[in-house]
């Protein structure tokens, strides 16, 4: 008996607890030095800074702002602080880069157009941040030469992790306009990555690597 009132105790005090640990994990404020999505109202319409926030935003001369959220994601706000473009692609390059004045951006998608992630990306132009190619693409290469490379069903795979081909479902050139110049079949998927574990590919995957890639 005093066995059970324990375990009933206990059980309170979990309850209790974990309640509360999930409470103060809604309750998490906009941190005072960095962005992160507690400082966003989320609508069905998109992403929008809480208005207590919106002060602390500076604006650039084109009405817009470039914020670095916290974990990982780029996004350019307008002055009503809604997020007029999402993920935008930086790292290892700066977008302001991009050749034409013509980025990309890319986002989490339930309804992805690829089977094999749930990435959508397209392409916005940097001096008014107006989306010029909607995501309605699952890989997205640079522009080069007023034209860039997307794909569609498609999965990336490295290789020596210096180049990227894709394979699989439909590539398409395309222009700032979004007129499709060229579309074509993309190679069939290789039996493994020639990295394991890189592209998407599963670690375990059986590897048996394409002719020319691989010694023996």
């Amino acid at each position: 008996m005093k066995a059970l009132f324990m375990g009933i105790l206990l059980a309170i005090i979990y309850m209790a607890t974990g309640t509360a640990a999930n409470a103060s994990t809604k309750n998490i404020g906009c941190p005072k030095t960095e962005w992160t999505e507690a400082c966003f109202d989320h609508t069905e319409a998109g992403r929008r800074i809480k208005a207590q926030y919106l002060n602390r935003v500076k604006f650039q001369r084109n009405g817009f702002a470039v914020l670095h959220l916290v974990p990982y994601e780029t996004v350019a706000v307008n002055r009503k602080g809604e997020v007029v473009v999402p993920g935008i692609a930086s790292g290892n390059y700066d977008f302001r880069d991009a050749e034409g004045g013509i980025a990309i951006f890319s986002f989490r998608a339930k309804n992805s157009t690829s089977k094999f992630d749930a990435y959508n990306c397209g392409y916005f132009r940097i001096s008014d941040f107006k989306i010029v190619v909607p995501a309605v693409y699952n890989r997205c290469d640079h522009f080069y030469k007023q034209t860039a490379l997307a794909c569609k069903d498609c999965r990336d795979d490295c290789i020596e992790c210096n180049v990227t081909a894709y394979y699989g479902g439909e590539g398409f050139v395309i222009n700032a306009k979004h007129e499709i110049l060229k579309r074509f079949p993309l190679p069939k998927l290789p039996a493994c990555s020639t990295v394991e574990g890189v592209g998407g590919y599963p670690k375990d995957q059986p590897c048996r690597p394409r002719d020319g890639l691989a010694g023996d």
